[in-house]
């Protein structure tokens, strides 16, 4: 099992598929407890890499296979699996944008594995009330979804795993992003706060909590040097946080036109990030009067920024302020690794 997640980190997702089909063919039918915990993470590894492909039903119909067989197991390994399997249909059932099916899926984890202390199943659960709040949140329900959180944080705040520590800073961002949509700014400032300096060692969870504090920053009509430490932030950490996101790169175009083409070139080519965002450069550039010289593929990129700040600048009344980076909830790791 080990070669279909292998193959996918090195980028082989259809000879990864390959791989894990080949596991469940060939042992999907035995009575070995150990082959069964190698079939399922090979079905496991199966809807990580459709999800991956963007191929968030095929991923659901793995998932669901994974609960089929396995769901009666006494096993610890095979339940974990099964635990796992409800948290990762959750998140492919959000990314189809169908958010009371996402409820369904981690409200089963809750309702099955909730009440015990198993370091294994404790780790899904959190992962499961991280999802329910953010269905919740799509399905407009801000009270719940708060209360969904809030369980994360009570639950889970003390504990040092860093699994359960990862979900409760999730738990928080998702608790500052309502909070800014409810116009409750002070209190989403202050939440956006407690993740920057508690998640000291997950830059994208530090970098989520600057741009939601900024964002808060703007839509109060506050401080704007202030709002410029937390973008200076923002771009002194992305070069920790590998390919940069369209989610990122969205949010500093928003930024963009909230400071200014001159404001905003300055803080990039004072960060350790110019080399990272040079679509953007040139275009803040070009809308300077300034004339840079770039290779022809940044160049057409640049065209299309340019384009995008032209748009949101003339919306930018009726969009409000900078949007927060996309939240991530349940992981998509392989079973293993």
């Amino acid at each position: 099992m080990h070669k279909g997640a292998a193959l996918h980190a090195l980028n082989r997702p259809e000879d990864a598929l390959a791989a894990c089909d080949e596991v469940v063919r060939r042992f999907g039918e035995s009575e070995s407890p150990v082959l069964l915990e190698s079939v399922a993470h090979a079905l496991m590894n199966t809807g990580t890499v459709l999800h991956a492909l963007n191929r968030p039903e095929a991923a659901v119909a793995a998932y669901d296979e994974v609960v089929r067989r396995f769901e009666e197991s006494e096993t610890t390994v095979l339940l974990e699996t099964v635990a796992r399997a409800f948290v990762h249909k959750g998140a492919a059932l959000g990314l189809l944008s169908r958010p009371e099916d996402a409820l369904t899926a981690s409200d089963e984890v809750v309702r099955r594995f909730g009440e015990g202390e198993t370091p294994v199943f404790l780790e899904e659960v959190a992962n499961a009330l991280v999802n329910r709040g953010a269905a919740l949140d799509a399905l407009n329900r801000p009270e719940d979804a708060l209360a969904a959180y809030d369980e994360v944080i009570r639950r889970f705040g003390d504990r040092e795993a860093p699994a359960l520590s990862m979900s409760v800073g999730v738990a928080l961002l998702g608790t500052a992003d309502i909070e800014v949509k409810e116009l409750q700014y002070e209190k989403a400032a202050e939440t956006a706060t407690r993740v920057i300096e508690r998640q000291k060692e997950v830059p994208a969870q530090r970098f989520q909590g600057h741009a939601l504090r900024a964002k808060a920053i703007l839509a109060r009509g506050g401080d704007r040097p202030a709002c410029e430490l937390d973008v200076a932030a923002v771009l002194a950490l992305l070069p920790e946080l590998g390919p940069i996101s369209r989610d990122a790169v969205d949010v500093l175009m928003h930024f963009s036109v909230a400071l200014g083409p001159q404001r905003m070139r300055e803080l990039i080519q004072a960060s350790p990030s110019p080399h990272l965002l040079l679509p953007l450069t040139t275009a803040l550039e070009r809308e300077l009067g300034l004339e840079p010289r770039v290779a022809r593929e940044v160049d057409e990129v640049a065209q299309d920024v340019q384009q995008t700040l032209a748009e949101l600048r003339a919306n930018r009344t009726s969009q409000g302020p900078p949007p927060a980076i996309a939240i991530s909830t349940a992981r998509t790791r392989s079973s293993r690794p």
